[in-house]
């Protein structure tokens, strides 16, 4: 009987041995679990999102996160359609560019050629988000982005017939989302071609030519004389600055002296353009040198209007 007592014994602490165990072993794994669904909660906004990580989709309505309309989404459109798409990632902003050390870039490829691109740095209130809200085909009047300037850009010059677009957005050399959709333009592509004249004319409106610092008829003209062998007809120059700045060296020399100018050119399309221009004349005893180009700026189109 004793015996029999130590046998029954034994296999009852064998029985709390292995329940226990098995009770610590769930019990770790359900905060592991726990652990990774409160990860992925905070990167995802919703199953969807989980589901379409790295992917841009595209639809004729703007597409709301967590609130999306699987049959809204399509992947061919007119060129008359409005196009908006949402790009999903796997991470949030702020991890995929580490705090914004890192440019997002977004390209526009049009039958595997690259049209357009345009880069920028996400927004402080913004740089949390794991997706982002984009505008392809869409009127100015109902625009929230500045981005669908570039895209119309990139589409504008579509021929008709059907055309695979695919638009990509990377960070630090890594492709971290994509997409791609028809287009039809079998009758032709004026509404996306009006569209971006639409938003050069409210870029261009945006900027004026800037008042003349200065004034030296003598110099404007030699000054436009220089620049002939620039694209273009260039119609007026516009000088910057008061007078000129010297440039000296180490020894406190003047070497040479620069001065800014804003020269409008009539392109060869017949759309007008202002560049930023700075010239220079070296030191030559106690003068100065002939006027030579010194650096080119950036370029602005403008109205032709506004030159006058």
């Amino acid at each position: 009987m004793s015996y029999n007592f130590k046998n029954i014994e034994l296999f009852i602490c064998l029985l709390l041995f292995l329940f226990y165990s098995n009770s610590q072993n769930i019990t770790y794994h359900s905060v592991r679990v726990n652990s990774e669904d409160s990860t992925l909660s905070s990167v995802f906004t919703s199953d969807f999102h989980r589901q379409n990580a790295g992917k841009i989709l595209f639809s004729n309505k703007p597409i709301e996160p967590g609130n999306e309309n699987q049959s809204e989404l399509k992947n061919k459109f007119s060129s008359k359609d409005n196009i908006w798409g949402i790009i999903y990632l796997n991470d949030s902003f702020k991890n995929l560019t580490e705090s914004n050390k890192f440019e997002v870039i977004q390209n526009i490829i049009v039958d595997g050629r690259e049209t357009a691109h345009y880069s920028f740095r996400m927004l402080p209130q913004k740089i949390g988000q794991s997706y982002l809200k984009t505008e392809i085909v869409v009127p100015p009047d109902m625009a929230m982005t500045k981005g669908v300037k570039t895209y119309l850009k990139g589409l504008s010059g579509l021929s008709e017939g059907e055309h695979d677009i695919t638009i990509t957005m990377k960070i630090h050399n890594d492709t971290v989302a994509i997409g791609n959709f028809t287009l039809d333009c079998n009758q032709g592509a004026e509404y996306i071609k009006e569209l971006n004249n639409d938003y050069e004319t409210k870029a261009m409106s945006g900027i004026t030519i800037p008042q003349p610092a200065m004034r030296d008829i003598i110099l404007e003209a030699d000054l436009l004389d220089l620049v002939t062998d620039m694209p273009g007809t260039a119609l007026k120059v516009v000088i910057t600055d008061s007078g000129w700045t010297l440039i000296k060296n180490q020894s406190d020399e003047t070497v040479f002296r620069t001065i800014n100018t804003a020269v409008i050119f009539r392109k060869t399309d017949g759309k007008c353009a202002m560049v930023f221009i700075s010239f220079r004349q070296d030191k030559e005893n106690e003068g100065y040198g002939k006027t030579q180009k010194y650096a080119v700026g950036n370029s602005y189109d403008i109205v032709c209007e506004k030159v006058k």
